[in-house]
């Protein structure tokens, strides 16, 4: 696996919060849609960690390449997720655009996400921890974004959701 820092990292931030000890579940929130190569690694990451994850008690996935978690349907997924007796701990998972250099890496971070900045739309997601993969450039115009996340490889979403779904079931065995 080449994201071995996004391992190292995500292991940090799960032993920071004590996940075992304060809180009733996870909850893992894939982010994208499947209208988009380059914001399809959300829904593709899902699709594989449900079936990684079928046989773990408390460990639920939301958003994969049927039943997006989209920009559109946020508020009402979260609704879902917490709801009442759960204290659910959430890793949301996302692609992003970045600069050319950052192209490729995984970045963990605590609190809340960002989704929809790319296409000039914006929704502070309420996360522990979320993970951000950067898949392409960002222009700083979201019709030009829209074009760049047309234009990347679906290996290259394949690639980097594999590294994903490795880190994150590596993890999540020691939790």
């Amino acid at each position: 696996m080449e994201n071995t820092k996004f391992v190292q990292e995500l292991q940090k931030q799960v032993y920071h919060f004590k996940v075992k000890q304060n809180f009733s579940e996870i909850a893992i929130l894939c982010i994208g849609t499947n209208k988009l190569v380059g914001d399809s690694l959300g829904p593709i990451v899902g699709e594989k960690l449900k079936n990684r994850l079928a046989q773990k008690e408390k460990i639920a996935v939301y958003g994969n390449m049927e039943e997006t978690l989209n920009f559109k349907n946020a508020k009402q997924v979260l609704e879902q997720v917490v709801t009442i007796g759960k204290t659910p701990f959430i890793i949301g998972i996302d692609s992003a655009l970045g600069k050319q250099e950052m192209v490729g890496k995984i970045i963990v971070g605590k609190g809340k996400l960002q989704i929809g900045s790319a296409l000039g739309k914006k929704l502070g997601y309420p996360t522990h921890i979320h993970i951000k993969a950067v898949v392409g450039t960002d222009t700083k115009s979201w019709q030009k974004n829209i074009k760049v996340l047309e234009q990347i490889k679906n290996k290259n979403i394949y690639k980097i959701s594999n590294d994903i779904v490795e880190g994150v079931c590596q993890i999540l065995e020691t939790v």
